[in-house]
């Protein structure tokens, strides 16, 4: 199976490295209506109750204008992330347009197929409510939570932004390399993974509900949170994008109300604000896995944006604190020594 877990759709199989024989378009069947697939879970989940994978489907050299994927229905739930293209998404009754960064979710037994006018490409989040049942009253009271687990139509439609289809992106990856593994946590990691991504989908959309995406990016900002401890330069960028520097600066730009490299130097003082508080990792290696090459470079940016130095942020209180020492806590010998005074 190929590293970025990627089922492909369409009829051109000299070009990919394998294929999805359920979800191919059928030359003998031009309407995708007309033919109906049951698929399972475990198809993809290797026994666990959580899985995830990126489709592309293809334009069919056999149709016109638009190209059908087959109608077809799951026996699980379904999260679908649209990461690329564009089309119509026919549910039972209900068609809905969709474009990068469309969100919906599909329950056990509805059937559904894609129209598209271009490749599509869609991040799969597929899963049963055994992985979530032990969250369900938490998972209730998140805002959205109801409308989109409600069955029937019309569905819900959600849109996230850039940044967030890109942190999916890394999201999926982590649930399929994990969904191949048989260790004793992998359940547990996959259930923690899924509910991250739930979370992030309700935190987005409840802060804005309209947000469109610009697909153009997406890829650039993908690859940016993955390896942001390399060296990056906006030529790459551009390049992943499919881009002028000129035009993806511009779009970049527009999206984040930033340059991509300043975007890039925030997410590293980030990352390296996570390492500070949570590992013992020196301040010099701490710069080098996040992709400074020089520690005093690092640390001036460092202070430049977060206002204090990596070693005092390293020392600062992140948070309650109690010092215990003997069998006395730090509060209990505060108090000893106001009276002592």
């Amino acid at each position: 199976m190929p590293s970025e877990h990627i089922l492909y759709s369409g009829i051109n199989k000299k070009t990919r490295p394998y294929f999805f024989k359920n979800m191919d378009n059928s030359l003998k069947n031009k309407k995708a209506g007309k033919e109906k697939v049951a698929l399972s879970l475990n198809s993809y989940a290797n026994g666990h109750h959580v899985a995830a994978l990126k489709s592309v489907h293809f334009m069919d050299e056999q149709q016109d204008e638009f190209s059908n994927s087959k109608n077809h229905m799951h026996h699980f739930y379904e999260l679908v992330v649209v990461l690329r293209g564009e089309g119509f998404h026919f549910v039972e009754n209900q068609k809905m347009p969709v474009c990068p960064g469309s969100v919906f979710l599909l329950c056990p037994g509805e059937y559904h197929y894609y129209e598209y006018s271009k490749p599509l490409a869609l991040l799969n989040f597929m899963f049963d409510l055994k992985s979530l049942r032990s969250l369900r009253t938490q998972l209730l009271s998140l805002p959205g939570y109801e409308q989109l687990f409600r069955r029937g139509t019309p569905k819900m439609e959600l849109y996230v932004d850039s940044a967030t289809l890109a942190q999916l992106d890394v999201l999926l990856n982590t649930i399929a390399t994990e969904s191949r593994q048989q260790m004793p946590w992998s359940d547990l990691l996959l259930t923690a993974n899924l509910i991250n991504t739930l979370v992030l989908i309700f935190q987005k959309t409840s802060q804005e509900e309209s947000i469109h995406v610009n697909s153009d990016i997406s890829s650039a900002v993908s690859y940016m949170l993955r390896n942001f401890h390399k060296d990056i330069q906006l030529p790459q960028l551009s390049r992943l994008a499919n881009l002028s520097e000129s035009s993806f600066y511009r779009k970049f730009h527009r999206e984040f109300r930033m340059p991509p490299m300043k975007w890039l130097l925030k997410l590293r003082i980030h990352k390296a604000m996570e390492f500070l508080i949570r590992s013992d990792m020196t301040i010099a290696k701490i710069a080098t896995a996040t992709g400074f090459s020089d520690p005093l470079y690092f640390s001036r940016q460092f202070r430049k944006i977060v206002g204090s130095s990596p070693r005092s942020y390293r020392s600062k209180d992140h948070g309650s604190l109690q010092v215990v020492k003997g069998n006395r806590t730090f509060l209990e010998m505060n108090d000893l020594e106001s009276r002592n005074s």
